[in-house]
């Protein structure tokens, strides 16, 4: 347990699902709250995707935080007409909850029983996503969180934990839990990782591999880290906030190492979408496309979500939906000449 994470009086909730490692992480609380003088409450989702299932495992955390005389927020999500990514749907809709929950109880802070199995198939998840340093340094153990209605102090302090070694003190603790049938299934991804990949990766190519991840996310974090404290020491000079948009200034861009480039680009997308997740690789080659241009003027939607357009030694990107569109007037295309349209700068 990593209990540099924690404070003395700290106030906070305990992310409870009645799963083992939330199970753990409420009785290593409890053992130490006297001493630490911890005030805190449960926060339960019912994910409604298992039947009777959910059914069962909300009695439990009810019944639980009822005998323990523990404040319990909880809610029920429907995800059956979520869009996109399910586990993605989920997650936002999990920190908008915390968030409400957190904000109620008087906190900013959450604690999530996230351990040291988790890191290892989340690094892995990136890695065949394609990613970053970001993606590489795995699970943070305290991270602030900022959404829509305000920042989420998100706390974990099982990451030193292995899974077998949790599963093993509740066992032999005689503490009871709820199994979640779903974690068997290779339906999710991570599901498929843990139950397909691992046991293959640990057995028929190197023992210990999950050591070794770990080790390598951890240089990874080492070098993250560093670049982070680059970019903050030059985004104030070469990057300006406007209204809605943000200016770079390509001049001062290019000047600096590309790992530096493409974590500003990285830190402009996330500041004006909230989530560095819709930004792919082929989006950063674009805006290089931009900056290298001949043209002095031009625009073009990125993504969904980003518009950008160049003005001579100026980057502007912005949320498209922070786009004022103009009325544009009529033009004759002549296909052996370029035509511009003036009003948004395009040329065709």
């Amino acid at each position: 347990m990593q209990k540099n994470e924690l404070n003395l009086n700290d106030k906070f909730l305990i992310a409870f699902s009645g799963g083992p490692d939330s199970v753990y992480l409420l009785d290593y609380i409890n053992k130490i709250k006297h001493e630490y003088n911890f005030k805190f409450g449960l926060c339960y989702i019912n994910h409604c995707l298992r039947g009777k299932e959910s059914e069962k495992e909300e009695e439990f955390v009810v019944n639980l935080a009822k005998k323990q005389g523990l404040k319990l927020y909880k809610t029920r999500l429907d995800l059956s007409k979520a869009r996109g990514n399910l586990e993605e749907s989920a997650r936002q809709e999990r920190y908008k909850f915390f968030l409400e929950s957190c904000k109620d109880f008087g906190t900013s802070k959450i604690l999530l029983a996230h351990h040291k199995d988790d890191n290892v198939e989340t690094i892995l998840l990136n890695l065949l996503r394609g990613t970053g340093l970001k993606g590489i340094k795995g699970i943070s153990p305290k991270i602030t969180i900022k959404l829509k209605g305000g920042n989420l102090e998100v706390i974990r302090p099982l990451l030193c934990l292995e899974k077998k070694e949790i599963y093993d003190f509740l066992i032999k603790n005689k503490i009871d839990f709820i199994e979640d049938a779903s974690n068997k299934s290779s339906r999710f991804k991570r599901n498929k990782v843990r139950n397909e990949l691992l046991p293959l990766l640990e057995q028929g190519y190197q023992k210990g591999v999950k050591e070794h991840i770990l080790s390598f996310s951890n240089i990874g974090r080492e070098y993250y880290d560093y670049v982070i404290d680059a970019v903050n020491n030059v985004y104030s000079k070469t990057v300006i906030q406007q209204d809605n948009s943000k200016i770079l200034n390509i001049d001062l861009f290019l000047g600096l190492p590309s790992l530096i480039q493409k974590e500003l680009i990285r830190r402009i997308y996330e500041e004006l979408t909230g989530d560095v997740r819709g930004l792919e690789q082929s989006h950063i080659e674009e805006i290089y496309k931009f900056i290298y241009s001949a043209s002095a003027e031009t625009s073009s939607r990125l993504s969904n979500s980003i518009i950008v357009k160049k003005q001579y030694n100026k980057l502007i990107l912005c949320k498209s939906e922070n786009i004022i569109y103009k009325k544009i007037s009529e033009y004759i295309l002549n296909i052996n000449s370029e035509l511009i349209i003036k009003e948004i700068n395009i040329k065709i």
